[in-house]
This record gives C-alpha cells, structure tokens and sequence, in this order.
C-alpha cells in the first residue's frame, strides 16, 4: 500500500504520523473481482415462399431473435479506507473507489494506487490545509 500518498492526506488535515500510541489507525482492503458486461440486440427477418403439397400456395412469416451479442469480462478493483479510533476501536470512517484494472494498472499498481487515494480523502471530514 502507498502510506505516502495516505500520510500526505493526513498531514494537509491536520494529523501527524505517531510512532507510537496513535490515535487514529488506517486500514487498507484491496479487492477485485471479475464482471462480465454486454449487451444483446434484437434482430427481425421476414420472408415469403411458395409452398407444395396437397394445396399450393404462398405462406409468409415474420420471426424475431436475439442473434447480435457482445460480451466482455472485465476485473474490478475496489481500494477501501478505513480510519478506526484507536481507543474505542470504533471505525469513525471509511472510503473506497471502484476501477477497472487495466494493463496499465497492473504495469504501476503504486501509481495507481497513489492516484486513487487523494480521490478517496476528498469525501474525508474535514478540509485539508
């Protein structure tokens, strides 16, 4: 996990890194998981034939199907952030973002991670200075 990125966003709050006895604790849950997105689309045909048999004649139809479908899975990943009293042990807040994990992700996941978190303190309490 990229602490610098979080200990910049803690100190333009007010808050200071304690090497002991903190006050407040982070938490950090990575997670992903696979979706599969897409979409169907309806298609229509008509047509017309002559038919044999013991009557002869001409006989139409109309039909509709589902024959143009496009799918893709994707993996999402979620970074969540938890700021946990340390006395009561009690979570005072929690934040998190949803992504796709993309090649470029994955070649710089601190980079993507460092990007991530100033997205998720800015619906932390407070202002930063």
């Amino acid at each position: 996990m990229s602490e610098s990125a979080t200990a910049l966003e803690m100190e333009s709050r007010g808050y200071r890194l304690a090497a002991s006895n903190p006050d407040l604790l982070l938490n950090f849950h990575l997670g992903e998981k696979d979706r599969i997105e897409g979409r169907a689309s309806p298609s229509f045909g008509l047509s017309m034939g002559r038919g044999w048999g013991w009557r002869s004649g001409y006989a139409w139809g109309l039909g509709m199907g589902i024959n143009d479908t496009d799918l893709r899975t994707t993996t999402e990943g979620t970074l969540t952030i938890d700021v946990v009293d340390r006395a009561r042990n009690e979570l005072i807040w929690a934040g998190s973002a949803v992504a796709e994990i993309t090649s470029k992700t994955l070649d710089d996941p601190k980079g993507a991670i460092d990007r991530t978190v100033p997205l998720i303190f800015a619906k932390f309490p407070g202002r930063a200075n």
